[in-house]
């Protein structure tokens, strides 16, 4: 028999290692990845929440009331079929606009929730002419998507079970910090 003094390739095991490594390299990073996907989608959501709260307090000093109509405002949110004057929809959100004409004193909901997971999650913005804007976040399911939220200015809203699905408590909400 002849010996193999100097062997070309890879052993079995040592292939099997490797692909080991990979696996759990993939189980780690995926659900990460999947995280930072979400935090962004969400990012998105509050930019244009917060864009229509600006929008409407320019109606307001214009008009002296908010408008429910969507249409009246100086921001352009894209309009899909299916759309109509208090609610849109984009990829990862529907947004909506509640009727508080008979509320006292003025006041505007705007409202995002999200159409991709978090069944049962939202964001809301409430605008009234005495107070500053109340940022809350709620998730009735505690499906995680408020702990998204903890650096974005929502405050998560006691809904029953873990007070919105966070565990770290209220956040960053209320105020005039826009």
């Amino acid at each position: 028999m002849k010996s193999i003094e100097n062997p070309c390739g890879f052993t079995l095991i040592e292939l099997l290692v490797v692909v080991l490594i990979i696996g759990i390299l993939a189980a780690i990073a995926l659900p990460q990845y999947q995280k930072a996907v979400d935090k962004s989608r969400v990012a998105e959501a509050v930019s244009l929440l917060d864009s229509l709260g600006k929008a409407e307090e320019i109606f307001y000093m214009g008009n002296g009331s908010y408008t429910q109509n969507m249409d009246d405002l100086d921001i352009s949110l894209p309009k899909a079929t299916g759309d109509t004057e208090t609610m849109r929809n984009t990829k990862n959100f529907r947004f909506s606009t509640a009727d508080t004409a008979a509320v006292s004193p003025a006041t505007f909901i705007g409202k995002a929730t999200p159409q991709w997971k978090y069944p049962g999650a939202s964001l809301t913005l409430t605008l009234t002419a005495t107070e500053g804007p109340q940022r809350t976040c709620e998730d009735p399911g505690a499906t995680g998507f408020c702990k998204l939220m903890n650096t974005m200015g929502y405050t998560a809203a006691s809904t029953g079970g873990n007070g919105g699905g966070n565990p770290f408590g209220p956040v960053h909400g209320g105020g005039s910090g826009r």
